[in-house]
């Protein structure tokens, strides 16, 4: 997963830098540590241990993983220490209202609710689905199941597909013989570039998939590949300089020789909302967090960095689109 990654840490550490030199908090500086989780539950809760209880950093941010999220929670209780941001929207995290976890971005349910919408509004009625066999396709797969039911349409069929990919072809043969007038992807990283090519060669109807499903480096993996795939984006458009941190976001993207596109716009908005939590809280710093509330009601938090802010990233406001 790490490629997959690495325009989201990118965009994250272009974010801080800019704040750094700005002043950061009252002259102090922010900084991010990055742990390596593998993508591995296990590994995250032993990462977040070592940064909490060795590095004594402020925050964790930014991780990645529905498994890995859901492992963190009971560890972010106990600690009090709080999670922004995190590149999942399962209905299992906000189902478990952790105080200590704070979303940036719209839910699965969003996304998946405004995908359904469009495909009924252009007739398409018959939908497959290929979903990942992991937790992150198991918890989703019902929320589009419950979409399609709700908008009035027909699940022509769902196929499970392994996190390697390894089978999309068969899924994809499955799916073709059920006849869908189209099919929603419920995967992300390696299985989507597996899956979408054997789309393609089996399936001849649309293909949609959520935000996380085909980021810029699934875009650039697919090349021509790329063509017809459907994508809710959570983000405003990264090119069009219509607000503010559009164009902060842009100079910095420029700065550095990167590309502005929808990963790291995505990541870049993330962390500002790290940062401005961290300079907007008054006061010295208190010895540990106390409560998350703050940070939740006015932007602010209990926590401040001291003489460094430090947060973990390892390595989605309604659905808009982009077709590929």
């Amino acid at each position: 997963m790490a490629p997959f990654l690495q325009p989201l840490h990118e965009a994250h550490e272009a974010a801080i830098e800019d704040f750094n030199a700005q002043g950061g908090i009252g002259g102090r500086k922010v900084r991010l540590v990055t742990l390596d989780d593998g993508f591995d539950p296990k590994r995250t809760l032993e990462n977040a241990r070592r940064l909490v209880e060795q590095d004594g950093v402020v925050a964790l941010f930014a991780q990645a993983g529905t498994s890995q999220v859901l492992a963190l929670l009971p560890y972010l209780e106990r600690s009090r220490t709080p999670l922004i941001s995190v590149y999942t929207g399962s209905p299992a995290l906000h189902a478990a209202a952790s105080p200590w976890l704070f979303t940036t971005s719209a839910s699965y349910a969003d996304e998946i609710g405004q995908i359904v919408r469009n495909l009924v509004s252009i007739q398409s009625t018959r939908i497959g689905i290929v979903h990942e066999n992991n937790d992150f396709g198991r918890s989703t797969l019902p929320l589009v199941e419950q979409a399609i039911a709700a908008e009035g349409a027909t699940v022509a069929g769902v196929q499970a597909m392994d996190s390697s990919g390894k089978n999309a072809t068969e899924a994809a043969r499955a799916l073709a013989a059920a006849q869908p007038q189209a099919v929603v992807m419920l995967a992300a990283g390696p299985p989507v570039v597996a899956y979408v090519r054997a789309h393609h060669a089996h399936l001849v109807v649309p293909l949609y998939t959520l935000s996380l499903g085909a980021g810029a480096q699934v875009i650039r993996s697919l090349g021509s590949d790329a063509r017809g795939l459907a994508v809710a984006r959570t983000t405003p458009p990264p090119r069009r300089a219509t607000t503010q941190i559009t164009r902060d976001f842009q100079a910095s993207m420029k700065q550095r020789g990167l590309e502005p596109d929808y990963d790291r716009f995505r990541a870049y908005l993330d962390a500002r909302a790290l940062l401005e939590g961290l300079r907007g809280q008054p006061g010295p710093p208190p010895p540990e967090p106390t409560s998350p509330a703050p940070w939740r009601a006015s932007g602010g938090s209990t926590w401040e960095a001291t003489s460094t802010a430090s947060a973990l990233a390892s390595g989605t406001a309604r659905a808009t689109w982009t077709s590929r």
